[in-house]
């Protein structure tokens, strides 16, 4: 229940598609900042190295 509210605030306030399947692959909130820029951005698909991104 946490998760969902969670990426509902995600979604809400920076007005990106992530899903909650991305909250649990990204194991720190780094990796998850990655995620929400790459929705925002228009990126599809999973990153094997979130590092690649700057933020």
């Amino acid at each position: 229940m946490l998760a969902t509210q969670v990426i509902s605030r995600i979604r809400a306030a920076f007005d990106v598609e992530v899903t909650v399947g991305a909250l649990f692959d990204t194991p720190t909130v780094a990796d998850l900042a990655v995620a929400v820029k790459r929705a925002a951005i228009g990126i599809e698909g999973e990153a094997d190295d979130f590092e690649e991104f700057e933020l």
